[in-house]
């Protein structure tokens, strides 16, 4: 459909009240799609034309490699479970594509493996989808505005953190948790406290902690010993590039390396937070995780690269901990945010190893914080400020 074509239908539908939720989806459909043809022709100027829908863009973009990755570590992980239980064909609606596109269940075929996974991914993505444009044209239709960018990334971000069998009842309350209670009730993008992806995400973890991240969830075959394909896959180079059981988008620290290259080229996330984070992974590991400071010495014993090629830790860094609305907005801020976040991921990884991906609750934890830390570095500008023209008043 071309822009022309939607605009056209956006505006027989906008001055009818019984199409307001129409009219809302065709907005955030057209915000999307096709930029803005108008250009400012006065002062002020902009250095860079991207729009806060194509930060969100970009930030899409970046998790492209994770996406990919994701979906075929899922139908290997799914092909491989098949192969090892002696299994021909799977059960369901999934198995009847792969059986008549006369694609099959090889481990070993790119194809094969994409496809089984893309399965697994869509009706997740497309329930996310869904739920989260319903109450984002409610909002709008009710508050009498246009609905908040972003909404895409969102529902992207959230199925990229889910593991493929999961339960899609529960997905629906955590999306609406988290677009209600973590987005909305502050007033949409650009006003609430925490990404609304990490707030409905958590309420899952305290939710459905089983029920959704359970290990049977990691791979969505019956009967497989998900402690046997994890003690199978240790090596650095499965944890490195994501050949290994998790969540769709967080098993490849690799397709994390290249999302966050993509994301410093284009300014669309700061570097102070990913490094800042990174430091406080450092430290963290080398200090809390000595054994004579832990009375688990078990879960002291991963090295510093163990930590960082955990894919939920650096997938959390690199794509929900720089989010501009919840994160701090001063330079030195963001180093402190991204700090707390590194060592706060380490703490509640060593505290609680039940938690599967501590980082999510990190950056909660970071993200209440920062309008604070904001705050404190700014009055501290303004006190140094004022000693400076007190000192030269006295002169």
């Amino acid at each position: 459909m071309s822009n022309a074509a939607i605009t056209k239908l956006r505006t027989r539908t906008a001055g009818d009240r019984r199409w307001r939720l129409i009219h809302a989806g065709l907005l955030m459909l057209e915000r999307f799609l096709y930029s803005d043809e108008g250009r400012n022709r006065a002062a002020p100027f902009v250095r860079q034309a991207v729009s806060v829908q194509g930060n969100f863009n970009n930030l899409l973009i970046a998790s492209l490699p994770c996406w990919l990755i994701g979906l075929w570590n899922i139908g290997y992980q799914s092909n491989r479970a098949l192969d090892s239980l002696e299994l021909e064909s799977l059960a369901g609606w999934r198995g009847n594509i792969l059986q008549g596109l006369g694609i099959g269940f090889q481990p070993d075929s790119l194809l094969a493996c994409l496809i089984h996974g893309l399965l697994y991914f869509a009706p997740l993505f497309v329930l996310v989808l869904l739920v989260s444009a319903f109450w984002e044209a409610l909002f709008a239709t009710m508050r009498r505005r246009s609905p908040d960018e972003g909404l895409l990334a969102f529902a992207w971000l959230f199925t990229l953190l889910l593991p493929a069998g999961t339960p899609l009842l529960p997905v629906m309350l955590g999306v609406s948790f988290g677009m209600i209670f973590g987005k909305h009730i502050y007033g949409g993008s650009g006003f609430y406290l925490v990404n609304p992806v990490v707030v409905g995400l958590v309420f899952l973890w305290l939710a459905y902690p089983s029920v959704v991240f359970g290990p049977d969830r990691m791979i969505p075959v019956s009967g497989v010993d998900v402690s046997a394909a994890l003690n199978s896959t240790q090596d650095w180079w499965a944890a490195f590039s994501g050949a290994r059981p998790g969540t769709v988008g967080t098993t490849s620290v690799l397709g994390c390396v290249v999302g966050a290259g993509y994301l410093l080229i284009t300014r669309s996330a700061s570097g102070r937070i990913m490094l800042g984070s990174l430091l406080g992974i450092l430290l963290a590991a080398q200090v809390f995780g000595a054994p004579a400071l832990s009375d688990a010495p078990e879960l002291t014993q991963l090295s510093v690269g163990q930590h960082l090629l955990s894919g939920g830790l650096t997938f959390g860094i690199v794509f929900l901990a720089t989010d501009p609305y919840a994160s701090c907005m001063t330079n030195p801020g963001r180093w402190i945010y991204g700090f707390s976040v590194g060592i706060l991921a380490i703490l509640i990884g060593l505290a609680n190893p039940g938690v599967g991906e501590p980082v999510l609750f990190a950056i909660f934890m970071a993200s209440l914080v920062a309008p604070l830390i904001d705050a404190s570095i700014v009055a501290m500008h303004k006190a140094r400020r004022r000693r400076r023209i007190d000192g030269v008043m006295d002169q």
